[in-house]
């Protein structure tokens, strides 16, 4: 599930298969865009991924793999990535 923050367009839910023979540092096939549509420093968006235990973001666009899988101890890797608004005050929850 992706959790989406006051003026932040992102998908909803988003479902990407990742094989277990992935090496640490594969860069998941998907295109996150998060924008802000203030200007300037006000603009400016911070996004997290959690849990980060597999997984990690890097500038709200590009999601990797930082840790091998092992499908029989998991099964299912499910985060929530969340984009909040950096401006003053902030309007994100």
């Amino acid at each position: 599930m992706i959790q989406a923050m006051s003026y932040v367009n992102v998908a909803d839910l988003l479902e990407v298969g990742v094989s277990e023979s992935r090496a640490v540092g594969f860069v998941l096939p998907l295109i996150l865009s998060v924008t802000d549509r203030d200007s300037g420093a006000r603009g400016d968006v911070e996004c997290s991924i959690e849990p980060a235990i597999y997984l990690s973001i890097y500038s709200c666009s590009t999601v990797t793999l930082v840790r091998q899988v092992d499908f029989e101890e998991v099964r299912l890797l499910e985060a929530i990535i969340t984009a909040t608004d950096m401006g003053m005050p902030p309007l994100s929850r």
